[in-house]
């Protein structure tokens, strides 16, 4: 590693400042061990990041493992990377990510793991299918309030899942805050979920929306080729009469579509709509 007191003639506590946009095992990689002598003596809480077999045996137990919040690990090295160390260095995690999860079996682990888990989140870089999905919504710890997925590419049902996922044993009854991020699905998805029946997509991801039956609030991010067929009334309105914890729905795209006069139109009819079931009701469209 470069020796940056040296090499840049900065002081460590501008080093420690720095430290503090990396994970704790990039800070490390960038700054030498010499750093965690300065998180030692910190209050600065730290995440680790896909870390390495070598960090995780012998750089890991040098810190305060209370300190540790947050972590993520693909899930082909979950298993083998987690069995490195204690399981108590973990008991502080509060916000844990998931990169590919294949088996389901992996979460049952979690409670074992991080009996502090508030946050989960699943990455994916491959094909996801919310029949897939539906079948673990079940094993998210009951620690868990907020949950988040996001994917390259969902392969929509095209409606088959419904009765999966509305089995009412495939539900959970703690999340109270999810995200579904979707915004590198381009037009493969339209074309493939759109053709025959316009709010496909839409119907099976409110159909797994309604699979968490405390949600208070959803975010979904989606990009500007999806805006519009997510804009159907009828399904809104549908999973606000279910839902009668949700608050607030959220609707964001990754390119701003203020101009479009038509669309802001439709939001404020859904928004009036939605308040004749529930008048607390908040339904909205952001731009990144």
């Amino acid at each position: 590693p470069i020796d940056f007191p040296r090499k840049t003639g900065l002081c460590w506590d501008i080093i420690l400042q720095i430290s503090e946009y990396l994970s704790l095992n990039d800070a490390v990689s960038i700054f030498s061990t010499d750093i965690l002598r300065l998180l030692q003596k910190s209050n600065r809480k730290l995440s680790i990041v896909e870390p390495s077999d070598i960090f995780m045996k012998t750089l890991i137990k040098k810190i305060n493992y209370e300190k540790i919040i947050s972590l993520r690990i693909k899930a082909i090295s979950f298993n083998s990377t987690i069995k490195l160390v204690p399981s108590y260095i973990f008991n502080n995690v509060q916000s844990f990510t998931l990169v590919n999860l294949e088996d389901k079996k992996q979460i049952n682990q979690f409670k074992k793991y991080f009996p502090n888990l508030t946050h989960l989140s699943f990455y994916y870089d491959t094909i996801v299918d919310f029949c897939v999905l539906c079948k673990i919504i079940n094993q998210i710890p009951n620690s868990v309030k907020r949950f988040e997925i996001h994917c390259h590419y969902i392969h929509c049902p095209h409606r088959n899942g419904r009765q999966l996922i509305t089995r009412m044993d495939q539900t959970n009854d703690t999340v109270e805050y999810f995200l579904l991020n979707m915004t590198h699905s381009f037009k493969t998805l339209i074309n493939n979920c759109f053709q025959g029946y316009y709010t496909c997509f839409l119907v099976s991801t409110i159909d797994f929306i309604k699979s968490m039956l405390n949600v208070q609030d959803v975010h979904l991010i989606i990009n500007e080729y999806n805006v519009k067929k997510f804009l159907d009334i009828n399904e809104w309105k549908n999973l606000v009469d279910m839902r009668q914890q949700l608050k607030n729905v959220t609707l964001q795209s990754i390119r701003c579509m203020s101009q479009d006069t038509q669309l802001k139109e439709k939001v404020l009819e859904i928004q009036k709509e939605l308040s004749t079931v529930r008048q607390t009701i908040e339904f909205q469209l952001m731009y990144k």
